[in-house]
């Protein structure tokens, strides 16, 4: 066996291992990763049989540079925004803003984004309120707050503190279409799986490296995909966490 073939197995078996202790339905039984028709295979004492397909959703490199060039304008915005925050003597305040980053951040942004977001933060600070206060940008007009910012939260502050960007850096939401697609794939492999298993999950997952790039949104989870999987999961590898999508046989 190849040293990359060895540590393909060995990825898998990680995978399925992180995937079980997230999941309290996971089948009580003898997991054998050694095949790959499917990539795991649990037998239970009772003699069922439960494969699970594992198959990779990646980003394509584009979309990867886009988010890094959002994640470093948004940066400069907010030490740019709190610098003149408290130039301005203002009460101070700790600021965790989200930006929606599928607006694309240049650098001619970062300017009026700097000046509004200070705008914006020192009139809520006048307000009288204590504790903290989380805002949605729907709430607000566009040329008060501008759509670059999802969401904010503001927090009373004993003294001058950095600002910060929320979220790993999720860049385009995942859509139905993509997961179907991703069932697509492995469709014409089912009879193969079959053969060894009474029963099929399908494990879509998320690697490390990619984990924090895709915004998984309630479409997803209120879609029926069409598969003859029997169950089918989103796996977010990076926070270990399992998601069950609804299906119904193509």
């Amino acid at each position: 066996m190849s040293n990359q073939i060895v540590e393909k197995k060995r990825k898998e078996m990680a995978i399925v291992n992180a995937f079980r202790l997230r999941r309290d339905d996971f089948p009580v039984g003898v997991l054998d990763c050694t095949d790959e028709n499917p990539d795991a295979v649990v037998t239970t004492e009772l003699g069922h049989t439960v494969g699970i397909e594992l198959t990779e959703l990646p980003i394509d490199s584009r979309d990867r540079q886009g988010v890094r060039s959002n994640i470093r304008y948004a940066s400069h915005i907010l030490r740019i925004a709190k610098k003149l925050y408290f130039e301005g003597g203002h009460t101070p305040v700790r600021v965790v803003a989200s930006f929606d980053e599928r607006v694309g951040l240049g650098k001619r942004d970062v300017p009026l984004l700097s000046r509004k977001l200070t705008e914006f933060v020192s009139q809520v600070a006048k307000q009288d309120w204590t504790g903290d206060v989380y805002i949605e940008n729907m709430h607000y007009d566009l040329d008060v707050l501008p759509m670059a910012f999802q969401s904010m939260w503001i927090e009373r502050a004993a003294s001058e503190i950095d600002w910060d960007r929320s979220g790993g850096g999720c860049f385009a939401p995942m859509t139905t279409e993509v997961v179907q697609a991703k069932l697509a794939e492995k469709e014409s492999r089912i009879s193969d799986y079959r053969r060894r298993c009474a029963e099929l999950w399908l494990v879509i997952f998320y690697d490390t490296d990619e984990a924090a790039w895709f915004e998984v949104t309630d479409a997803i989870f209120e879609h029926t995909f069409e598969t003859h999987f029997d169950r089918v999961f989103l796996f977010n590898w990076f926070r270990q966490q399992a998601m069950e999508l609804r299906v119904a046989r193509a």
